[in-house]
């Protein structure tokens, strides 16, 4: 499976060392990765946009497709200094419904405390409003419209977690 080695590539590269402050988990079953999620402090995303974009350069040209989608990103916030932020979550088709974004949101939650934020916050593409229903289920609630990132409406949620 393509994404699934190019996953195992990325969790085994030089980037998430520079990443210390993040949590980038995967779930696995059978031996294959069937879900992911990345998510890290509002206050480093600067940084890690920067070590990410100078890595991913140094690719193909598929990766450097990125590297244009993270110059634009760089020039907006997605979190603020005293939020820490959801990235990506995703799980294949074949595993879901059965706990496992739930159980690695869960753990982006825990690093957020562990690391004494209060606010854990992600963005919903706004034609995706199962997604936003689904977030809403696990205590995230609706924050504001973002501005459009690469021409995706997004809606900005927010987990305020208790001490």
């Amino acid at each position: 499976m393509i994404i699934q080695d190019r996953l195992k590539e990325f969790y085994s590269s030089s980037i998430v060392t520079h990443l210390h402050n993040s949590c980038f988990k995967v779930a696995v079953k059978d031996n294959n990765i069937v879900g992911e999620i990345s998510s890290f402090r509002g206050d480093l995303i600067p940084t890690y946009m920067r070590n990410t974009a100078q890595i991913v350069s140094g690719y193909n040209e598929e990766y450097k497709k990125v590297l244009s989608v993270l110059k634009t990103l760089m020039s907006s916030r997605e979190a603020e200094d005293d939020e820490y932020y959801i990235d990506t979550v995703s799980v294949h088709p074949d595993f879901r419904n059965q706990g496992i974004a739930e159980y690695l949101i869960n753990s982006a939650i825990l690093k957020a405390k562990e690391q004494g934020f209060s606010k854990v916050v992600l963005f919903v593409d706004v034609k995706k409003p199962n997604v936003q229903k689904y977030y809403e289920k696990l205590n995230f609630k609706f924050l504001r419209k973002c501005d459009p990132i690469n021409g995706i409406q997004y809606n900005k949620m927010i987990y305020n977690i208790t001490i």
